[in-house]
């Protein structure tokens, strides 16, 4: 909800010229191609985790502010889940000083 406007103008911006069917078959192919893959990648990952049984509740038994970084830390090497943190709370800090 509070991306909303920045997408609607984003899309806008990306959508000049282009006729209304373009523009709504666009943004809904696009969104929802995005989150598909997205989705599968990350379920698929968990399955696996879960039927390996590689995570042994290391991802459940953190806070929920907290597991993003738990199944980083499962999923890639120790330098690798430090620098992806970096930049995810960059991405972060970046959203938040865009909204103020």
């Amino acid at each position: 909800m509070a991306s909303a406007s920045f997408v609607g103008v984003f899309l806008t911006r990306v959508s000049k010229g282009r006729t209304i069917r373009e523009f709504v078959l666009g943004a809904m192919i696009a969104t929802s191609a995005t989150c598909f893959i997205w989705f599968a990648a990350l379920g698929g990952i968990v399955i696996d985790l879960k039927l390996s049984s590689a995570a042994q509740d290391q991802i459940a038994g953190t806070g929920l502010s907290d597991q993003l970084y738990a199944t980083l830390a499962v999923i890639l090497e120790p330098t690798m889940v430090w620098v992806l943190s970096i930049i995810v709370v960059a991405f972060l800090d970046n959203l938040s000083d865009n909204k103020s």
